[in-house]
């Protein structure tokens, strides 16, 4: 039996998530030259990335610090992360709020706010509490699209669309 982190990551997915994060760091510099837009795209995966990395250690502050800190410290980092990205001249600043947005997003993101929720909640209704949280913050990933959409249309410009 397996103890520890050996049961929670299967090194074929950590080596390949670990080949696409230097591919992402090779090809972003090219990339960088062509357009900027275009790197966005680049290392967008860097702070998904992140968020799954941070995530655990998001929980541990959550622990040990409580949930209402952390989620805040996790949300200042995100915005400063997006206004860093939106205000993004050269592909430095574009990762570095990248990995600022991907922290952020660990701690204030699903993994403390499931936990507190599943704190609060009475064990007999706490899956349909845990099920309509996840519910809503994925339906609130969903109806940002087209609304971020319309943002690019009518400002014409990317900078501008992150800022709001």
């Amino acid at each position: 039996m397996r103890h520890g982190l050996g049961m929670c990551f299967n090194w074929k997915v950590v080596a390949t998530l670990a080949v696409a994060g230097a591919l992402v760091f090779l090809v972003a510099p090219v990339v960088a030259l062509a357009a900027l837009p275009v790197l966005l795209l680049a290392v967008c995966p860097l702070s998904m990335l992140l968020m799954g990395v941070f995530a655990p250690f998001a929980g541990n502050l959550a622990d040990r610090f409580g949930t209402a800190r952390t989620v805040g410290a996790g949300g200042a980092l995100y915005v400063a992360g997006m206004l860093m990205m939106a205000t993004a001249a050269e592909g430095v600043m574009l990762t570095v709020g990248n990995v600022l947005s991907g922290i952020g997003m660990a701690a204030a993101g699903f993994g403390p706010i499931l936990g507190a929720i599943g704190r609060q909640t009475p064990a007999a209704s706490r899956s349909s509490a845990l099920g309509v949280a996840t519910a809503g913050g994925s339906f609130g990933q969903f109806a940002i699209v087209p609304f971020a959409s319309i943002l690019q249309n009518s400002f014409d410009n990317w900078h501008s669309t992150m800022f709001v």
